[in-house]
């Protein structure tokens, strides 16, 4: 049976042409207008993208009901598009950096196209799309500092390209809070026809902007999107948001100068024999099996080399009975670990793509030799200590907000978002590029002016 065809467009998607009209195509124009070969490919890649590719996802959900099950794999037909337009523009990019400034721009905006397979718990659409801007405008800071009262075109991307990210944002908070909005008397996914839906009207209901700026969170993450290759083995989330310490970004990550966390005991390893031509050789490599137990020795809980996989893509779930005890995650990758009641402190060491909600922590929680990892207080937490990670993004409480002290050292792309007394959630970077100057005999280091 063909999909439904409705009397009129959805409002979502009434406004997402909108959108597109106001936000999207001036930010073309504005690159064509630089006049560079390889920008002019890029937008093609970007209206595929970001235009055609995104519209019709939002149509297919306006026409469709929920999906079972995953979501990105449910979508993966219609995200091929998406996923071919992003790893054209890497490709370019590759072989010209005429532009480089205006491409590394480009590639951090294109992170936030993840969001339409974003669903939470335990992060939403909207702080997804956040983590592109802080990268997107630390790139075009260079190019206005660059270009100031030199070339307004150039000034003229840096202001489209911020136009562009945060109406984006405004839109998804307005329409997809809680994830890409779908139709719960529709039809099934598989029967969708793009172009189905009728055209939508020229106007659109205005959508509110945030209320303020916001830095960009971290981390974000396309991790269904990952799983998917195209012919030349780059995956969906090729592309993306991947911002290097070189990048001097300011969402970079905590760090700070605390004691070093020794080791647990090694867990139980499984070998597994398999061949690798390096060397023309065969190795052994040991995967190690996971671990969830509590040693009363010590007064920790073990959360040891879980996956997504070994978790059973739900969240871990600890209960703690005794303040003393602590928390220990150590080589974990893309879980959620949820610790209820109130506990002595929290260890994050070697760990990727792991969150983790808690209540109250007497101590503080350390996060070290981590990649894209993010913290969300529900109660109080007096410290937070980041060292040697890229990525980092903290959900502070209303109890935690005015007495959380942060150190961070050797880290990147580190956030921090907390409610406001109007609700509305602010989210800020921490600085991680500095200025020193010497003067009269002293060494004086103030933050870098990108930040403010």
């Amino acid at each position: 049976a063909a999909t439904p065809e409705p009397a009129t467009a959805s409002p979502a998607l009434v406004a997402y042409d909108a959108y597109i009209t106001t936000r999207l195509q001036p930010f073309v124009q504005t690159c064509v207008e630089l006049g560079d070969p390889d920008l002019l490919k890029i937008t093609k890649s970007i209206t595929q993208s970001w235009g055609d590719g995104i519209r019709t996802i939002v149509e297919a959900a306006s026409l469709c009901q929920k999906p079972n099950g995953n979501v990105a794999e449910a979508l993966q037909k219609l995200l091929t598009p998406i996923q071919e337009a992003i790893s054209s523009i890497r490709k370019i990019r590759m072989k010209n950096r005429t532009f480089d400034n205006h491409q590394r721009s480009i590639m951090e905006l294109m992170a936030a196209l993840g969001w339409v397979v974003i669903v939470p718990p335990p992060q939403g659409p909207v702080a997804f799309t956040k983590e592109a801007i802080g990268a997107t405008e630390f790139w075009s800071n260079k190019i206005r500092k660059e270009f100031r009262g030199k070339n307004d075109t150039q000034i003229k991307f840096c202001d489209a390209a911020k136009a562009l990210i945060y109406d984006l944002v405004a839109y998804i908070k307005e329409y997809h809070l809680t994830g890409l909005t779908w139709n719960p008397k529709g039809g099934k996914l598989e029967e969708y026809t793009p172009g189905a839906s009728p055209a939508a009207a020229a106007a659109a209901p205005a959508v509110k902007k945030p209320a303020n700026g916001g830095g960009g969170g971290p981390m974000a993450i396309m991790n269904e999107l990952s799983k998917k290759q195209t012919s030349d083995g780059s995956s969906a989330a090729t592309g993306l948001k991947k911002v290097t310490r070189d990048m001097q970004t300011w969402r970079k990550e905590f760090k700070a100068d605390t004691p070093k966390v020794s080791a647990p005991s090694p867990s139980p390893s499984i070998p597994i024999q398999k061949k690798y031509s390096s060397g023309g050789g065969t190795g052994t490599i040991r995967k190690h099996a996971p671990v969830l137990q509590y040693e009363a020795m010590g007064n920790k809980w073990k959360v040891e080399y879980q996956t997504k996989d070994s978790a059973k893509g739900k969240p871990l779930e600890i209960k703690v009975k005794d303040v003393k005890e602590q928390v220990y995650l150590y080589q974990c990758n893309d879980i959620t670990v949820i610790v209820s009641n109130k506990l002595k402190n929290i260890i994050i060491d070697k760990c990727t793509k792991c969150n983790v909600v808690f209540d109250t922590v007497v101590s503080s929680v350390e996060i070290v030799n981590s990649q894209k990892v993010q913290v969300q207080t529900k109660g109080v937490c007096p410290s937070i200590t980041i060292d040697k990670t890229d990525g980092f993004l903290a959900y502070l409480s209303k109890e935690t907000v005015d007495s959380i002290e942060i150190v961070t050292s050797k880290s990147s792309e580190m956030n921090v978002s907390w409610e406001e007394a109007n609700g509305e959630m602010k989210e800020a970077p921490i600085p991680e590029q500095f200025v020193s100057r010497f003067g009269n005999g002293v060494l004086k280091t103030d933050v870098s002016d990108l930040y403010h």
